[in-house]
């Protein structure tokens, strides 16, 4: 289920060469092993801050009503990703 979520959000962004600078969070705050993950490889970081940038733009044009049922699906499938632990 979580990769194919990833899958659609990939299908969904336009993705150039990958940069090489980092996640759209703070690595020295990462604890979770995919928030790890996401620091240390570049491609992911790259995928993580195009992500937060459609994630940006949605929430913006959402109404207070929708904003809060798409943070529960997103807390939803923060949950599924960590729970893909090797």
């Amino acid at each position: 289920m979580m990769r194919a979520l990833m899958l659609m959000a990939l299908a969904l962004l336009p993705l150039p060469a990958f940069a090489q600078a980092g996640p759209s969070f703070d690595c020295r705050q990462a604890r979770a092993w995919d928030e790890r993950q996401i620091c240390a490889q570049a491609d992911l970081a790259e995928l993580d801050r195009r992500i937060a940038a459609a994630w940006r733009t949605v929430t913006e044009r959402a109404s207070a009503d929708q904003r809060a049922t798409l943070q529960a699906a997103q807390r939803a499938w923060l949950g599924e990703r960590r729970g893909c632990a090797g």
